[in-house]
């Protein structure tokens, strides 16, 4: 499944869904509205990292072919080539980097998404895809609601492979003796963090590389997915339903 695909799901789960004549229904079709935004973000950096992977790939066998011919002539000059391959790099360098941030709130969307559609659950912390992966079991023993096995299980491997990376490897990397490479392998590029000393024995915290965007892209989408199949097993559990019931007692 592709970003394009997983916001029509979403889209095409709404209309399945939504309580006919319940205004209040607007709430959750605004938070998965919220989802499906920063899958459109999400889209638009995966389309754009395919063109920007040829490029680079392009760029990279342009500078060595000026290389080569620079040994038997001096004259070529060489910085149109070394710009042109630079310029390459940091693009898909922005594109990894940037696909991790946009993939965590995203997340954390669906969480809140999750949350609004079921209601809170008194005393389990439930904001962020950190908070889900921890508490997601305790929620769905709260709210009595039909949980695969493979929901937590990919919840907890995003938190892992998304969630851990961007917040220990991007936004809080606080040692300065550590650089960050592209590993480009012709149709996909990562980004490496190379540390050295005693930064190097704390990888374990979290991934040393990433992974390339088609491999999250078809993880994030699974997810996705499986958190709709969620909701439409649990469906007599959406709080609306529940609230129309205890009006409906009185």
């Amino acid at each position: 499944m592709t970003f394009d695909q997983a916001i029509q799901t979403v889209s095409q789960f709404l209309r399945a869904d939504e309580v006919d004549g319940d205004i209040a229904y607007d709430s959750i079709r605004l938070s998965f509205g919220q989802v499906n935004h920063y899958l459109r973000f999400l889209a638009m950096i995966s389309d754009r990292n395919r063109g920007a992977v040829v490029e680079y790939e392009e760029a990279h066998l342009a500078m060595q072919s000026a290389l080569r011919a620079r040994h038997s002539d001096d004259s070529i000059d060489l910085r149109p080539f070394s710009e042109r391959s630079q310029s390459a790099y940091w693009n898909l360098h922005l594109d990894v980097e940037s696909f991790y941030l946009f993939a965590k709130i995203m997340l954390s969307k669906v969480t809140l998404a999750i949350v609004t559609y079921f209601g809170q659950a008194r005393g389990i912390k439930f904001k962020s895809h950190d908070e889900l992966s921890k508490n997601l079991e305790q929620f769905a023993l709260r709210k009595g609601l039909v949980l695969e096995p493979s929901f937590l299980k990919t919840a907890i491997q995003l938190k892992r492979e998304v969630v851990d990376y961007r917040d220990k490897r991007i936004e809080h990397l606080l040692d300065s003796t550590s650089y960050k490479a592209l590993n480009f392998g012709g149709t996909a590029s990562t980004v490496v963090l190379l540390t050295k000393g005693d930064q190097a024995r704390e990888s374990q915290q979290a991934p040393m590389q990433t992974l390339p965007i088609t491999v999250l892209e078809e993880s994030l989408c699974a997810y996705v997915e499986l958190v709709l199949e969620c909701l439409a097993a649990n469906r007599d559990k959406c709080r609306l339903r529940q609230d129309s019931k205890f009006e409906k007692g009185n």
